[in-house]
């Protein structure tokens, strides 16, 4: 109930007065918190049945202080409790997927109160393979009265299911020798490049824009030949504008008064960090491009001070653009339950995780965002409105710090690989920390697979109402049947076809069932559920 007020078709679009804006976010805080509880209850709950007893090794672990350490650590960006479990030199982290097919991803793991020597740092997952790390921090980092310090792995995980990764200290076999970091000569001020042979991204050295995107397989570049892709600030048209409403654009300014460009090399994870004056407001921005990805990662920090005024001045508007390198007739965005295709338009439209201009050769120019849903596919580009200072109702409406994470990449433009890739980067994987325990199931599993060749998506997964089995929610994405394999950790002992109130649909083909696994058609874009029920 306090996510559905939030619903409210005023409160929704952000179209309210200021205390109506609070009184919804402190619901949502609520609710936010409750889910992110019983998340980490249910992780607890799977981690505790995982036979870790292969790591148990001799080691002083008495009222060592990183047990409980990390409460309230990342709530400013909502996300999920990194409380830790563990203990000593050796640590043993369970990596939950949400997505219902197996992901390889860089994953970020924060390790609180380790005592040993982070050049030494050392990953090995549940089948005593090395784990290639990235270290984010190369100190100890001080929260209250805890240290800690972040490292990216890459890790696999089976879809709907958790893996297990351990960190210790690495044997010192070579006395360890420490070279200069940096050259003594002037290196200039060249364009930077980030490459990880699925994409080839080229930044300004000026504007620390991106003026090349190329898809390393076929050799294509993106971004059109001249222009660059990157933040813009706005001016519309204040009679025109409003919180329902984005004024007609008046002008257009791109961002690139840049104040300091800093780039840091890893094998996992290569990053820009940005820092943009603006107006009266600033900006810090972090790109990245991880092993693996199809997509660069912007994290933007916004401490945004602009306001509209009454007297019909215009309205200012941050937004951020991808020009493709060529014509655009129709661009792509995910709805509640399929996708829309559109013709070009000159004013927003929803996404609700993605933007994408449909390109030559089956691919789209994506933009993907995690807390922004105003899209815009005109003019060969894609863009995304951020931040929108209008004053009706309220006269300050977006004052302060605003955390957007957004993605740009190229993808497939079939409606079902948007959909997951999408899904995948507003949707990261999560993690808990563990001592080593006797259990009954292995290190790694799937719980819940969707076949990938298909045009079903999974909506969702819950415990039935009646509390007889779960319910399945899929929807078709593509304007033709679709057939849908699921398998399941357990074998299945029932499978039927219920509606959206959880009740046996009539006349429909029941669903095909086969030990763990369940087959069925779901019609040309549509909804289905399936209530399945579980051997114990």
């Amino acid at each position: 109930q306090g996510v559905l007020y939030t619903h409210f078709h005023d409160i929704l679009t952000g179209s309210c007065v200021q205390d109506s804006r609070e009184h919804a976010m402190g619901l949502y805080s609520d609710a936010l918190a409750v889910a992110n509880t019983n998340r980490g209850n249910a992780m607890r709950a799977i981690a505790a049945e995982i036979d870790t007893s292969r790591f148990i090794v001799k080691e002083d672990m008495a009222a060592t202080q990183s047990e409980g350490a990390g409460a309230g650590y990342g709530i400013e960006n909502f996300s999920a409790p990194a409380t830790s479990r563990s203990a000593g030199l050796n640590r043993l982290f369970h990596v939950f997927n949400p997505s219902a097919h197996t992901r390889q991803s860089v994953v970020e793991l924060t390790v609180w109160d380790w005592v040993g020597n982070l050049a030494r740092v050392f990953f090995i997952d549940a089948d005593g393979k090395p784990v290639e790390h990235q270290l984010v921090d190369h100190s100890l980092q001080k929260y209250w009265d805890h240290q800690y310090f972040r490292v990216l792995i890459d890790a696999t995980v089976p879809a709907l299911g958790y893996a297990t990764f351990q960190m210790k200290e690495a044997d010192l076999s070579d006395y360890p020798f420490f070279y200069q970091p940096d050259n003594r000569t002037h290196e200039g001020f060249d364009d930077t490049v980030m490459d990880n042979g699925i994409i080839h991204v080229t930044f300004d050295r000026q504007s620390a824009e991106v003026i090349s995107l190329v898809d390393k397989t076929s050799g294509k570049e993106f971004i059109k030949t001249g222009d660059s892709s990157g933040l813009r600030y706005y001016m519309t048209e204040a009679s025109s504008s409003n919180a329902w409403l984005i004024g007609r654009y008046i002008s257009e300014s791109k961002l690139t008064g840049n104040t300091k460009v800093s780039k840091t090399n890893g094998s996992l994870r290569t990053s820009l960090e940005i820092d943009i004056p603006f107006a009266s407001s600033s900006m810090h921005v972090a790109v990245s491009l991880d092993k693996g990805a199809s997509s660069l990662q912007y994290m933007l920090k916004v401490d945004w001070h602009e306001a509209g005024r009454k007297d019909g001045s215009p309205i200012p508007m941050l937004a951020f653009v991808a020009p493709a390198n060529e014509d655009v007739s129709e661009y792509r965005f995910d709805v509640p339950g399929g996708v829309m295709t559109r013709k070009a338009l000159h004013h927003d439209v929803p996404g609700l995780q993605y933007g994408a201009a449909l390109l030559s050769e089956d691919k789209a120019l994506t933009l993907v965002a995690d807390s922004k849903y105003g899209y815009r596919g005109a003019d060969n580009q894609i863009g995304l409105t951020l931040i929108h200072a209008a004053t009706s109702p309220d006269p300050y409406p977006e004052r302060g710090i605003h955390h957007i994470k957004i993605n740009l990449g190229v993808f497939s433009a079939c409606p079902k690989v948007l959909e997951e890739n999408a899904t995948d980067i507003t949707h990261a994987m999560s993690y808990i920390s563990v001592n080593p325990h006797m259990g009954t199931l292995p290190l790694q599993a799937s719980l819940l697979e969707l076949d990938e060749d298909t045009g079903v998506v999974l909506s969702g997964v819950k415990g039935a109402e009646d509390g007889k089995g779960v319910i399945v929610r899929l929807y078709n994405v593509l304007n033709k049947t679709s057939d849908a394999t699921l398998r399941f950790g357990k074998d299945i002992l029932s499978a039927e076809v219920v509606d959206v109130l959880e009740q046996p649909e009539v006349g429909v083909r029941e669903p095909k069932v086969s030990g763990n696994a369940v087959s069925l058609s779901v019609g040309a874009a549509s909804i289905a559920a399936l209530r399945v029920v579980l051997k114990q």
